[in-house]
């Protein structure tokens, strides 16, 4: 007899930190822990105080009531430092690409 589990994903994709002139990068695992929404958001924090400055959403995320919460996450699974243009590049889950641009803040779809 064997025992079958379906419904939770397995986990998420783990992305690394990125450390760029002062400033930490990373992706927020559950933004619902900041009254935000759950995925698809990025915090900023400075480097040498670990202090917090700054959340952006990167994509909004599309929630259908009734589903289980974590199956409908869409985490990154790219998240790199492009240092000649001053950016950083995500991809999630269903492919979308993104990128942050780190002097205006702005994040544009590159898709």
């Amino acid at each position: 007899m064997s025992i079958q589990s379906a419904g939770s994903r397995v986990g998420q994709p783990s992305t690394p930190e990125i450390t760029f002139e002062g400033k930490r990068y990373m992706q927020i695992e559950n933004g619902e822990r900041l009254g935000l929404q759950r995925t698809g958001l990025m915090a900023i924090f400075d480097a040498a105080s670990n202090k917090r400055l700054a959340v952006v959403k990167i994509y909004d995320e599309q929630r259908q009531p009734g589903v289980e919460a974590d199956i409908q996450d869409v985490f990154f699974t790219r998240f790199e430092l492009v240092a000649g243009k001053r950016e950083l590049l995500i991809e999630n889950e269903r492919r979308k690409r993104f990128a942050f641009e780190i002097d205006t803040q702005k994040v544009r779809p590159l898709d």
